[in-house]
């Protein structure tokens, strides 16, 4: 079993059979990102962190020297994606620092624009459905 398979069932094991259906990491990040969003209308806060913690598992430079074919599935089909719309970003500001976005301010321009960043940048962010 492949590394990113297996940590994403470790770190996400509400979602396990997802998982293990995914062909690649693509794929299982588009169905992340939908099982994020529904899982945010629900207020599942679990299944969120879950995915989260998967997420900065796969940008993280101490897993492997970044870029890497896990970091991008993770920023192109996630982060990028997420930035497109305005309500998704607000729900990644719940989520992520405004550090961890910005450190892919060059994506989320390209994605959504500089509006985007801005954004970003002025947003107190981090607040957990609180």
């Amino acid at each position: 079993m492949s590394e990113w398979r297996r940590v994403a069932i470790e770190l996400i094991p509400d979602l396990s059979k997802e998982i293990s259906l995914a062909s690649n990491k693509t794929e299982l990040w588009d169905k992340l990102r939908d099982e994020f969003i529904k899982a945010s209308q629900s207020r599942e806060i679990a299944v969120c962190s879950s995915i989260v913690k998967y997420y900065r598992w796969c940008v993280s430079e101490s897993r492997q020297p970044l870029p890497n074919e896990v970091q991008t599935s993770a920023v192109i089909t996630f982060l990028e994606k997420m930035v497109r719309s305005h309500d998704l970003l607000e729900l990644l500001l719940k989520w992520l620092s405004k550090d961890e976005l910005l450190s892919y301010a060059w994506h989320v321009q390209n994605s959504a624009g500089e509006s985007a960043v801005e954004y970003i940048r002025k947003h107190r962010g981090g607040d957990r459905f609180d």
